[in-house]
């Protein structure tokens, strides 16, 4: 293991999860290159060769918005809730210069070829519920040291609109005379020339807009899914006329004109695709993207749209057939159609085939990321069902994934499903996919519905045996169930028609089964029936021990065995208490009074990562970084992310080396604990099969990448914390030897 003061000195870094073009996308003049938001950073994409060119690091907040700089197309700004407004060289992705305003900026837009003020701001203020619309003068993107503070400029600007927090659209009509946005149900058009800001009432809240290229046309999206389209805004002493457009069921997403006006592109919860032909009103559809659609831009000459989707992800629809060519984004975001679930059941588990980290995604799907290429290599269909929009305001209860568990092999993979609306009967199946090298992909092999009368609790396979390695083991898998029973499950059959089965039933005292966990060795099965624990042998189902809970301390909650020499542990956590069990003499070895939201432990050393929440306001939450051995915490860092830690693991290194401890919270970031000084590898790990071929990239191969490219979309954090965090885990010597025992006694024969 490695040093105290190695675990000590760290860095957090964010492995996944930020949100993809929380700012609208933003196309070169050729249409060859993307400026895509990604967090709190912009990459630069490459359409025609697929790869990220640069990846634009500055801000500490997520950007907001990116525009190009109207008198230099090879410059961009950025703008971000940190306050920053940054103007950067897309060429080589240098940062050129950055004007501090000291407050949230949400939106930037330039008006085009007029005199001042040309530069309007969306400007938030801690103490105002509102956002306002400021103008100010050109230089301030200019003057490299301005007599006046940009924070103060702002300050001293005219305010020209006020609008509500959720309204983020500003922009201009075709020859900047007219200032346009939204708040409410109100349509905001303010005229230059007259300096008179016009009010256009709709009938129901706006929830996006676009401005027509050519005409006098203001297209809005309401909350009911009508598209109202507003003529004549411009001309004065005219009446405006509207046009309503109705397809969408629901609120529409997002909106945007083809660059020559032809046709308007929208979207919404339906995640479908819908180019309405202005003059005829016709429609042509794009269905089944499978999220719902939150953000669209058209690329110059209509050459392409990118379509953003609510699970995370940027979609690239060819505008000749509406195909789907290319998907960017990273890890992908679960997400339900009600607001009380986050939409993470499975927690974290690690794939032994492609050392991967599999967690759900979209609703009835499962993915496999890679965190060191910072990619999905592969979605699952557990439920085998598309994406379905809620047919009126009342949610849809969707199908989910609530369990995945891996054999020790990666042969095998076990998840369990389940629905209940709370009028049908409710739905749950165990299935158990087989590992396919022909198709290099999951096969479903055998599904047991229901395999418990309630709820499923926990699933986990059994590891393999240390002198057992080489053997031909039976794959075993345990079930634990809100029903007072645990199960066993065994591979039936020959080679060829194999199929599982359940092999014995376990109960106590009929108190429910809410988790199980294996010894390292796998010898050992602890299941927690909430008040008390016990030890059982899961090869003939026989209890061999109850631990009893000695502290007043409520129901356990969550459990892990110990590995290498802190292996004969079993680290326990309560409702109000962290416990160590010595399982040799079968007592608590040490308590601690904390709550704890997750525990983990990491196979390759004693090391074991505890989560305890902060109970503070903002909410955050501790990582402890303990020795079984020992209540004396390694290291303790503080607030590593803001709110509850979901699941967390230990991904073992890919040849030598430490694990390196992941972790998700609420908001659906992964982040990674890496050591201080340590390099990210460029290694790619292996694909789900065994000969998978790559993909064929020429240039690259033989020229190799430029030394200006920067591919990766790692970002670095400073922790709140005296103790830096710190942890790519753990290669050193163990500081003791470990304890003696026989190998070959199991451990119920000790007990």
């Amino acid at each position: 293991m490695l040093p105290k003061e190695s675990l000590q000195t760290s860095k957090l870094v964010v492995q996944g999860g930020e949100t993809f073009n929380a700012a609208k996308v933003q196309f070169s003049e050729d249409a060859k290159w993307m400026y895509l938001s990604c967090g709190s950073h912009v990459k630069i994409l490459s359409y025609n060769s697929r790869e990220v060119v640069h990846t634009l690091v500055h801000h500490t907040d997520d950007v907001t918005s990116i525009l190009i700089n109207p008198a230099n197309k090879m410059q961009v700004y950025t703008t971000s809730l940190d306050g920053h407004l940054a103007l950067w060289d897309t060429t080589d992705g240098a940062l050129l210069r950055v004007i501090d305003f000291g407050v949230p900026l949400y939106k930037l837009a330039i008006r085009p070829k007029h005199s001042d003020p040309s530069v309007f701001l969306l400007i938030g203020a801690k103490d105002d519920t509102n956002l306002r619309v400021v103008g100010m003068p050109s230089s301030v993107l200019t003057e490299r040291q301005p007599t006046i503070p940009p924070s103060d400029q702002i300050k001293e600007s005219k305010k020209y609109l006020r609008l509500w927090r959720t309204s983020h659209d500003l922009t201009f009509n075709r020859d900047g005379s007219h200032m346009i946005a939204y708040s409410g149900k109100v349509l905001y058009v303010y005229d230059f020339v007259t300096d008179n800001n016009n009010r256009y009432i709709s009938d129901l809240p706006i929830q996006c807009l676009s401005v027509h290229p050519t005409r006098n046309c203001i297209a809005t999206g309401t909350s009911t899914g009508k598209i109202v389209l507003w003529y004549n805004y411009a001309e004065r002493g005219t009446e405006v006329v509207k046009t309503t457009l109705h397809w969408h069921a629901h609120a529409v997403g997002d909106l945007c004109f083809t660059t020559d006006g032809t046709y308007l592109v929208s979207g919404g919860e339906e995640g479908v695709l819908v180019l309405w032909q202005l003059d005829t009103h016709k429609r042509e559809f794009r269905p089944r993207l499978g999220s719902p659609i939150t953000h669209l831009a058209c690329s110059p000459g209509d050459k392409y749209f990118t379509v953003g989707l609510q699970s995370n992800v940027v979609q690239v629809v060819s505008g000749l057939d509406t195909e789907v060519e290319w998907t960017i984004g990273g890890l992908r975001r679960s997400h339900t159609q009600t607001v009380d679930q986050n939409g993470i059941n499975t927690g974290l588990v690690i794939c032994p085939r492609s050392m991967s980290i599999v967690t759900n995604s979209t609703p009835g799907f499962i993915q496999f990321y890679d965190p060191v290429k910072e990619s999905v290599t592969q979605q699952l269909n557990v439920t085998d069902l598309n994406y379905v929009s809620r047919p009126d305001d009342t949610p849809l209860s969707l199908t989910t994934v609530d369990h995945t568990s891996f054999s020790p092999d990666g042969d095998w993979l076990a998840t369990v499903e389940s629905r209940d609306d709370g009028k049908t009967v409710p739905e749950l199946r165990m299935k158990l996919w087989q590992y396919s090298s022909s198709q290099q992909r999951y096969t479903l092999n055998t599904c047991v519905e229901p395999p418990h009368d309630r709820p499923v609790t926990s699933i986990t396979f059994q590891p393999r045996h240390h002198t057992n390695k080489t053997s031909n083991q039976i794959p075993l898998l345990v079930s634990t169930s809100l029903d007072s029973h645990f199960k066993t499950w065994v591979l039936l059959g020959e080679e060829v028609g194999v199929s599982w089965s359940c092999q014995a039933v376990g109960y106590y005292h009929g108190l429910e089964s809410v988790g199980a966990c294996f010894s390292e060795d796998g010898s050992l099965l602890a299941v927690n029936f909430k008040t008390c624990l016990t030890l059982w042998d899961p090869v003939n189902c026989e209890l061999r021990k109850t631990l009893c809970n000695p502290f007043k301390s409520g129901d356990y909650r969550c459990m892990v065995f110990g590995h290498k020499s802190s292996s004969q542990y079993l680290v326990t956590a309560s409702e109000t208490h962290l416990q160590v069990w010595d399982l040799l003499s079968c007592s608590v070895l040490w308590c601690v009074k904390t709550r704890v939201c997750s525990m983990v432990s990491d196979p390759l050393s004693q090391l074991t990562a505890v989560f305890v929440p902060s109970g503070n306001d903002p909410p955050s939450t501790h990582l402890y970084l303990i020795d079984p051995s020992s209540p004396t915490p390694l290291a303790v860092h503080h607030s590593v992310c803001s709110g509850q830690v979901l699941g967390g693991v230990f991904l073992p290194p890919q040849s030598g080396g430490t694990s390196t401890l992941y972790f998700m919270d609420k908001a659906q970031v992964l982040y990674g604990l890496e050591e201080e000084g340590k390099e990210k590898s460029d290694d790619s790990r292996p694909l789900l099969g065994d000969n998978v071929p790559t993909s064929e990239r020429a240039f690259w191969d033989i020229f190799g990448g430029s030394k200006l490219q920067n591919r990766g979309s790692t970002v670095h954090h400073k922790l709140n914390s005296t103790s830096k965090p710190s942890l790519s885990l753990l290669s050193a010597p163990s500081p003791r030897p470990p304890p003696r025992r026989p190998e070959c006694a199991p451990w119920y024969l000790i007990l």
